[in-house]
């Protein structure tokens, strides 16, 4: 029974990485190539406390060809303190194209972004947030991308450093993006990034009275999502200029404190969607704690399987991680998956704790 197990864990997990992620593997995203019209796009930053982080977005977004179209970056406060408040006010009024507001709406970055868009009306909008430096030709990238979709969707990825926490959530974002991305690719969109998304003024109006998890911390990039209709044209933006960086945090209690928040989000998903991601995650921690079990009973069973799982991933993230610019990770991602797997169940044990509510 339990090769059987074993064996069903595996062909599940091969169907899903090969049906999910192949799409996107084949993916192109070539905006150079293209002479756009320019149109003013509104770039809505929610922040709260972010004075130290606040100047570096500010610059990386400050580019010519965003301010020769009319764009404008919106800073808008959510709640943040007075001193902070003043600290931010006076690094925005160093930029001619950046408006500095305070939120008026209930406390929260979901609610913050929304009053955003109702004092500043606009066709196009964009997001990131405060701790993120924005890709050399971004403008070019979204505006390219709104060409041809009414909701954008890019890459978010963690700056590189040489630390095992490090590699495991840079390889965490990468898988959890080819996942969003292979999954819209398949019509079945589930998640974006708030860190790097866009969206029509039309889209939003018709899609945030629709949303759900109004009382959740975070989540607001998600549900969006969630409430698409069916028919909304996406644009996947992966090319390497179109990136928003971040740092990564830097202790593990920060990690998991962080990613709490996170899954919070998925009990309001679809169906659909929290049987295949349920599906993946429990097929994943079923096949690596047989295996590892295994390792003891039965070594050469164990080594095979964990062996046949790590060639697998060598195949399938091989592109993705040359697509997401995370090169140094392709062989790592042997060692990665399990540590990965590891962290699901120390996470889901973490997750069930009581803790104080807050948004950063």
């Amino acid at each position: 029974m339990i090769y059987l197990v074993l064996i069903l864990s595996f062909i599940f997990i091969l169907v899903y990485k090969v049906y999910f992620i192949t799409p996107f593997t084949q993916y192109k995203d070539s905006f150079y190539s293209e002479n756009l019209i320019d149109f003013p796009i509104f770039l809505l930053i929610s922040v709260k406390n972010e004075s130290k982080r606040l100047a570096n977005v500010l610059s990386s977004t400050n580019s010519g060809e965003f301010r020769e179209s009319g764009s404008k970056i919106i800073v808008v406060d959510d709640y943040s303190e007075e001193v902070e408040f003043k600290l931010m006010q006076d690094i925005c009024s160093d930029y001619k194209n950046v408006e500095f507001i305070k939120s008026r709406n209930s406390p929260g970055k979901k609610h913050a972004l929304r009053y955003a868009i109702k004092e500043f009306p606009s066709d196009y909008y964009a997001f990131t947030d405060a701790d993120c430096i924005i890709g050399e030709k971004w403008f070019r990238a979204i505006k390219y991308s709104f060409k041809s979709g009414d909701f954008v969707m890019g890459y978010a990825p963690f700056e590189k450093k040489k630390t095992l926490l490090n590699s495991l959530q840079r390889y965490e974002c990468m898988w959890i993006a080819s996942q969003y991305m292979g999954f819209t690719l398949r019509k079945m969109p589930y998640m974006a990034v708030g860190r790097n998304m866009g969206a029509t003024a039309e889209l939003l109006s018709k899609t945030i009275p629709q949303m759900q998890g109004d009382h959740l911390m975070s989540g607001d990039d998600d549900m969006l999502v969630q409430a698409l209709e069916k028919d909304t044209k996406i644009s996947l933006m992966i090319h390497p200029d179109s990136f928003a960086k971040s740092e990564s945090e830097g202790t593990y209690f920060r990690y998991l404190k962080q990613k709490t928040r996170q899954i919070s989000t998925s009990v309001h998903y679809k169906l659909k969607h929290k049987i295949l991601l349920g599906g993946i995650s429990t097929s994943l921690i079923t096949f690596y704690l047989i295996s590892i079990l295994l390792l003891f009973l039965h070594p050469i069973i164990g080594i095979t399987s964990l062996l046949s799982m790590g060639i697998l991933n060598l195949l399938i993230f091989w592109v993705p991680t040359q697509k997401f610019k995370e090169k140094d990770i392709k062989w790592k991602v042997m060692f990665l998956e399990p540590i990965y797997v590891i962290n699901l169940v120390i996470l889901a044990i973490y997750s069930i704790l009581p803790k104080k509510k807050m948004w950063k």
